[in-house]
């Protein structure tokens, strides 16, 4: 088979990028050629034609000639994609999947501009696949549909032996999107009710540049006193990332649901971390409650509740054993959850 995927990016180090590279690698390995049509320019394979706005428009011709010699047309996510995808398939009548990743999936159904196309679009597919039942729910709630289905992403298998002992380092992990949805405003202030009891403990926080949220996020550390013992770093090596999650004691990040619909669709960091034998914290109402085994591989907290998050925080740093029961289910966890699963399950809807 050969296949056109509709992306934003295949950029590792960008969390859409690694989703959309992980399916394409996958697909790949199984003998199928692929077609990879891109909006942002990564400097990775494959042609930048696609974009959003009128751009959608001016980009529906180049997109038709790509996509004619394929057997199937996969976008990743709904919003621009599926809709040049729809649009462009009119005339080519192929199989269109529509990946629902979270936001973009869901926040231009509540706009007039898009909402009628994006409808469209699901109702042509001939499968839409959804990165949770949260985004599939939240899809329900603006278009009644019946070929919405869940396949939660994956991550590759673990290379460690079941004897891997973590390194006994004090600091705390959070990694995504500089951005308010992300919730860092909560468990950085959850952080400073804690480091009273553990002063020896960082935060370290990995995510692209977004400097009006960093100045927030600035205030709250120069207010607590946390200039020691929290680091916000950019463009990180994906070796060094890597490094930080094998070392790391504790992961963290809480999202948050906005009120223009953005929220946390998934969360393949919660995987990563998981891979890492580390104890995760996220927060309830989203995807990321379906990354994680509340009770079990981490603890699942109430939205922009910065006392619950301390809480957490604490149960966990305060007990090493608790520490070392959910390193050992993450690791359990992670086996459920991996790039193979979920490349079986998008072929059998290919095939």
């Amino acid at each position: 088979m050969k296949i056109g995927y509709l992306v934003h990016n295949i950029d590792p180090k960008n969390g859409g990028g690694r989703f959309a590279s992980n399916i394409i690698e996958g697909v790949r390995a199984y003998g199928h050629d692929v077609v990879i049509l891109k909006e942002l320019d990564d400097g990775l394979e494959g042609c930048v034609v696609l974009g959003r706005g009128l751009k959608i428009v001016t980009s529906l011709l180049r997109v038709h000639t790509f996509l004619k010699d394929c057997d199937i047309i996969h976008t990743i996510d709904g919003y621009p994609y599926g809709i040049i995808a729809w649009l462009v398939n009119i005339s080519l009548k192929k199989k269109l999947i529509i990946g629902a990743l979270g936001t973009y999936a869901v926040a231009p159904l509540y706009k007039r501009s898009t909402s009628i196309f994006l409808k469209l679009a699901y109702k042509s597919a001939y499968k839409i696949i959804a990165s949770s039942n949260f985004t599939k729910q939240e899809i329900l709630k603006k278009v009644s549909l019946d070929n919405i289905f869940v396949i939660t992403p994956g991550i590759h298998s673990l290379q460690r032996g079941d004897n891997y002992i973590k390194p006994n380092n004090k600091f705390i992990l959070g990694v995504g999107g500089l951005k308010a949805r992300k919730g860092y405003h909560i468990s950085l202030a959850a952080f400073a009710k804690v480091s009273k009891d553990f002063p020896d403990y960082q935060y370290v926080i990995i995510g692209d540049e977004n400097w009006a949220y960093q100045e927030l996020l600035h205030s709250i550390i120069k207010k607590n006193g946390l200039e020691n013992s929290v680091q916000i770093l950019h463009k990180v090596s994906e070796e060094y990332l890597q490094e930080l999650y094998t070392t790391a004691t504790l992961f963290i990040l809480t999202p948050i649901n906005t009120a223009q619909h953005h929220f946390e669709g998934f969360g393949l960091v919660y995987l990563e971390a998981a891979s890492a034998g580390l104890p995760v914290i996220g927060t309830f109402g989203n995807g990321a409650q379906e990354a994680i085994q509340n009770g079990r591989n981490g603890i699942l907290v109430p939205q922009n509740n910065v006392e619950e998050t301390a809480e957490a925080i604490f149960s966990i740093l305060s007990d090493p054993q608790k520490q070392k029961l959910m390193s050992k289910e993450s690791l359990k966890w992670l086996q459920l959850n991996t790039i193979e699963n979920e490349i079986t399950k998008i072929l059998e809807i290919y095939k």
